[in-house]
């Protein structure tokens, strides 16, 4: 991909500069909240090579509404929520367009629940791993970054279905933890989802 001049990632145009940076308390100039999701997103979809090293944004674009900051900047205000990261594929399962109609603010921990694992070390289910020592299976979930034992099957089956249930409880409780400040829609996203 050629890069244009004054575009981020050869896509996206800054049509607001003014927008793009605030002075804190301190008077210390940073990029405001809006302008960073804006730019992270357009990295994800457009900077080369990305694709390679972050295997779930292959083949994800933006919208040409958000090719311009301003566009962007005007849904963020209507929907950001402070602390939470924007999803494309919760609203609209598998979905690789960012845009206003497949976008929600969501929290970091159920952003990372429907995030697709990097790399694989085996060929077994997600959260499924071989245990040499008793030639059993073992079903493990990893909550809050720490990993869970549900516990040892015979089968690999047997193993993803433990490991599917306590996935599909846990995206419960999460939704239920976050639900007064998810929007309607992306609450009862994440029930379907889970």
């Amino acid at each position: 991909m050629k890069f244009e001049r004054g575009t981020i990632c050869g896509f996206g145009i800054n049509d607001v500069p003014e927008l793009t940076f605030v002075k804190d308390e301190n008077g210390k100039v940073e990029l405001t909240q809006a302008y960073k999701t804006w730019t992270g997103m357009i990295d994800r979809c457009y900077r080369p090579g990305h694709e390679e090293k972050f295997k779930a944004y292959a083949d994800c674009s933006v919208c040409e509404e958000w090719k311009y900051f301003s566009n962007f900047k005007k849904w963020f205000d209507e929907n950001y929520i402070e602390g939470f990261d924007i999803d494309k594929d919760i609203l609209i399962k598998g979905n690789k367009v960012y845009s206003p109609e497949a976008c929600s603010f969501v929290p970091r921990i159920i952003n990372l629940l429907f995030a697709k694992n990097k790399k694989r070390k085996s060929d077994l289910p997600r959260g499924v791993k071989y245990r040499k020592y008793g030639n059993r299976y073992s079903a493990e979930i990893s909550i809050e970054g720490k990993v869970k034992l549900i516990g040892y099957f015979k089968d690999v089956d047997s193993a993803a279905e433990a490991y599917n249930q306590a996935r599909k409880e846990y995206i419960l409780e999460i939704a239920e933890k976050y639900k007064d400040k998810l929007k309607p829609n992306v609450y009862e996203a994440i029930k379907r989802l889970g």
